[in-house]
């Protein structure tokens, strides 16, 4: 008789974690999340990374339905939704120029590349950083490549400083250091824009030297970034800018075709 209770005590134990199991509190929920990032994690690095960096992308996809990705910026997913700021110390972000391509130049004001892409072969050192030698200017080599000039409406060129000598986030005397030095004009279609210290990371340090081409619809569709950049600059990314306008033609020119109404 006492076994037959116990049977039966057994058998609503099972029912009850059975529901729970499959209504879950918040707190159960958690625990088999975590527990969940935890294997996609181990799987990742057991069976390559490419596992992992998906269910992350997707992860993030459906955490933010409205299409912003996280940072670090990757090629074919929208540049980040982040707060930057300009030399007046104004906040600004990128997606205030949709509709134009943007050629971001991602800079650490101590790197000898940073500083040659922005003019270094034309204005000398900056800060006693020395240019690379052999490399011109980012603006010269857009004209070649690319096939713009500095007074292209379509094109908008960013000087993107994430660093500055003590590997912080810049300030705004130094934007405007930046821009004096290497002539920077606002009036043409090249600014100069700064990372807060929410960008100081080892992300954003495998960031430089390179360059981000972004479409008109805010879209990283090159990226010549790091030491192992996924484009080349001269090759790949910079021959792309004709290619979106013509894109951007194209799409204009089909007409909005009206919807039948049933």
């Amino acid at each position: 008789m006492i076994r037959k209770q116990l049977n039966n005590r057994a058998r609503a134990w099972c029912r009850t974690a059975a529901l729970r199991a499959i209504k879950p509190t918040p707190a159960v929920a958690s625990i088999f999340a975590l527990v969940m990032i935890a294997a996609m994690g181990y799987l990742g690095t057991t069976f390559g990374y490419p596992l992992l960096s998906v269910v992350q992308r997707e992860g993030w996809r459906a955490l933010h339905p409205t299409g912003r990705s996280e940072w670090p910026p990757r090629r074919g997913q929208p540049f980040p939704d982040v707060a930057l700021v300009d030399s007046d110390g104004q906040p600004r972000k990128l997606t205030e120029f949709r509709g134009r391509v943007v050629l971001l130049h991602i800079v650490g004001t101590s790197c000898r590349t940073s500083v040659a892409l922005a003019g270094g072969k034309r204005c000398g050192a900056f800060d006693g950083i020395e240019p690379h030698a052999g490399l011109c200017s980012l603006a010269d080599y857009a004209r070649q490549l690319g096939n713009f000039g500095p007074d292209d409406p379509r094109v908008v060129i960013v000087h993107l400083i994430l660093f500055d000598d003590r590997l912080a986030a810049p300030s705004a005397t130094h934007l405007r250091e930046w821009e004096r030095h290497f002539g920077v004009n606002h009036e043409t279609n090249q600014l100069v824009l700064g990372g807060t210290p929410a960008l100081v990371t080892a992300a954003s340090r495998e960031l430089v030297p390179g360059c981000l081409l972004l479409d008109q619809q805010c879209l990283v569709r090159a990226a010549a970034t790091g030491r192992e950049p996924a484009d080349d600059l001269f090759s790949d990314l910079l021959p792309m800018i004709p290619r979106l306008h013509s894109e951007a033609s194209r799409s204009a020119a089909i007409p909005n075709v009206p919807r039948k109404t049933p």
